[in-house]
């Protein structure tokens, strides 16, 4: 998926942490000039599992990192890999992450792709918990 940024935009939406499935991710960043000239980067990246067990506090966390950022793609994304990845979640956990989608103004955005990541997020909590301890 294509993220657009404008002049302003910072680096830090490219943070040294990136949440997904282990594996290689590819990524290609074409940049255009107001002339029309283009740059063009590419990389791939190897996202690992972590060595030992991160707690659901870590985890939250990471999430609150990611949401300080004001990146309401990643914040969902964050949101989808921390829940994908819980063995089990209390509801205070599950609420936790649902305000964090809720708050991170993605929902504000009415494109396809974000809603279909919401919901995708949303189902991911839904079918990992929430159970009680």
């Amino acid at each position: 998926a294509w993220k657009f940024f404008t002049s302003w935009s910072t680096s830090s939406a490219f943070a040294k942490a990136f949440f997904g499935d282990p594996g290689n991710v590819s990524i290609r960043v074409e940049a255009r000039d107001a002339l029309g000239s283009t740059s063009l980067a590419f990389d791939t990246i190897k996202v690992i599992e972590p060595e030992v067990a991160i707690s659901n506090d870590e985890l939250l966390d990471l999430v609150a990192g990611v949401q300080e950022s004001g990146d309401a793609d990643a914040t969902i994304a964050a949101v989808s890999v921390v829940a994908s990845a819980t063995a089990s979640m209390d509801s205070d956990f599950a609420n936790t992450l649902l305000d964090a989608m809720n708050s991170s103004g993605a929902i504000d955005d009415a494109s396809a792709e974000t809603l279909s990541a919401v919901a995708d997020a949303i189902g991911t909590i839904v079918s990992s918990g929430p159970t009680e301890q």
